[in-house]
């Protein structure tokens, strides 16, 4: 499988309204259908609005990426990407969806290479799965999240 594109996954995700639940609900339909055509596996969560969690792997450590693709209210341009010298721009580019977008770039690289990684589970979720000041929780969403080794959170800020 091609790498993926985390530049053209970026732009994507700007082009959504995501300061709108509608916006939210696109960008995780979206997000979903990217996932399942790269064969990666996920469980989606609905608490008013939608939480995914992806993962890669199947070691006894757990790696996770945290990121959210909700932004406070833009004008409409401000929701079609622009670049200046090399740079992505738009609403929520830098806080997150450019961390987002680099997440699940690296993630579907490691899934290409999953016969590979050596005894680590990747997991990524989309839209904050909980407040990070929980994240010495042992167990989350029904033993999902059964060990937090490590936690990555994709916030420029």
């Amino acid at each position: 499988m091609a790498a993926a594109d985390e530049v053209a996954l970026l732009e994507r995700l700007i082009s959504y309204d995501t300061s709108r639940d509608e916006g939210i609900q696109e960008a995780f339909a979206f997000l979903k259908g990217w996932l399942e055509a790269r064969s990666i596996a996920h469980v989606q969560y609905d608490r008013g609005l939608p939480s995914l969690v992806a993962a890669v792997g199947d070691g006894p450590r757990t790696v996770v990426w945290n990121a959210h693709v909700d932004v406070v209210p833009g004008r409409a341009e401000q929701f079609s990407p622009w670049r200046v010298n090399g740079r992505v721009y738009g609403r929520g580019a830098y806080d997150m969806k450019g961390g987002l977008a680099g997440m699940l770039a690296a993630l579907a690289d490691l899934a290409d290479a999953r016969d590979t990684i050596p005894g680590v589970k990747v997991k990524t979720s989309p839209n904050d799965p909980f407040p990070i000041s929980q994240v010495k929780l042992v167990q989350y969403n029904n033993g999902l999240w059964n060990e937090i080794g490590n936690l990555i959170d994709g916030r420029g800020t």
